[in-house]
């Protein structure tokens, strides 16, 4: 809760909307530390790319390295006619995960602007910076229903293999990352190679490269190889 905004934020964001008729618009964070210094290290690295993106290109920025910017509800506004269907599920961590794509689904056109008006606060409670919990296994069911969702809202092949890929290496991430002592953490892992099989299943019906396909293959097999074929399928 220690985060803020620039004073002119709201305003800004309000006129992009209203000049380029977005149903979204999207700025630029700056990283802080505690005391209010700028972390130019992170901020040099944004991803951001201005401009109005259609809802194909919001989801494959959204499969790209600092995806987060894109991810994270609190650096943008919206148009309130986007959540008349669309909820944020109560009592999860990485809520907005579960429920970005739905709202880009619902959209026509992003804006995207490069201000950095919202400042993120890097301190040592916030999530990312905590214990690995088995709250935060949240995410692979995110991003699982986000993979699902792609298929069934007809979703470009490449961007919903892309976002398999790269739910399964985030299962490889975890488990790097989990106390494989605790007993919860063992229960999880313990249903995951059903869940992934089946999503790979329906998968493998798309159009994708050999490699892709071999990759999704090897962790059909044995979702045990995850580990060792990421290593391999760096370049993805």
């Amino acid at each position: 809760g220690d985060d803020y905004i620039d004073k002119t934020m709201c305003a800004r964001l309000y006129d992009t909307i209203k000049q380029t008729g977005a149903d979204m618009v999207v700025c630029g964070i700056d990283n802080v530390e505690e005391n209010g210094e700028k972390i130019e290290e992170l901020n040099s690295d944004s991803p951001l790319v201005c401009g109005i993106m259609s809802k194909e290109d919001y989801k494959r920025a959204l499969l790209k390295k600092g995806n987060w910017y894109y991810a994270v509800a609190w650096n943008k506004l919206y148009k309130k006619e986007l959540f008349s269907s669309v909820k944020y599920p109560v009592g999860k961590i990485h809520e907005d995960e579960h429920t970005i794509h739905h709202i880009v689904e619902a959209c026509t056109n992003i804006a995207v602007i490069e201000d950095r008006l919202y400042c993120y606060v890097n301190h040592a409670s916030s999530i990312t910076h905590k214990a690995y919990s088995v709250k935060r296994l949240e995410i692979l069911t995110a991003l699982f229903d986000r993979s699902l969702f792609y298929m069934e809202t007809s979703t470009a092949d490449d961007i919903v293999v892309a976002s398999v890929i790269g739910a399964i290496k985030t299962i490889y991430t975890s488990y790097t990352k989990a106390d494989m002592k605790n007993v919860e953490f063992k229960e999880c892992y313990r249903k995951l190679p059903k869940e992934l099989k089946s999503l790979i299943r329906k998968t493998l019906s798309l159009k994708m490269s050999a490699a892709k396909r071999a990759f999704l293959c090897a962790n059909l097999i044995s979702p045990c190889l995850v580990g060792r074929v990421v290593t391999v399928f760096k370049k993805f």
